[in-house]
């Protein structure tokens, strides 16, 4: 489990290059659900429930299986077109809807 957040366009487009050269170079999104929220006739908010196969095995990981991930948007209207202003990217763990901390330090899987 982590939680990061990047700032800048450089730091954005070199962590997702990497990614795209390592990772995903063989997976496609598959778009499961799509839920916008007008918040104004120039901003959305947009849910995106999505499916993930085709992952690399990294590391000790043999296989990979699917990954499911739920993306959530901010959007503003430009003349013509939708522009993201901000994103944010998370997986969804079966099994796993709620954690709590240890005494470790852990995270653990409450429900």
């Amino acid at each position: 489990m982590t939680g990061l957040w990047w700032h800048g366009r450089e730091s954005i487009r070199k962590v997702h290059a990497y990614g795209l050269k390592h990772i995903f170079e063989r997976s496609t999104l598959h778009l499961a659900r799509v839920k916008v929220k007008r918040l104004s006739d120039d901003i959305a908010g947009v849910h995106v429930r999505m499916r993930l196969p085709g992952q690399i095995p990294v590391g000790e990981v043999n296989t990979s299986q699917n990954r499911q991930n739920i993306f959530s948007f901010v959007v503003h209207r430009v003349p013509e077109r939708w522009c993201g202003s901000s994103a944010h990217n998370t997986d969804v763990v079966p099994r796993i809807e709620t954690n709590i901390m240890d005494n470790e330090g852990r995270f653990r899987s409450v429900y």
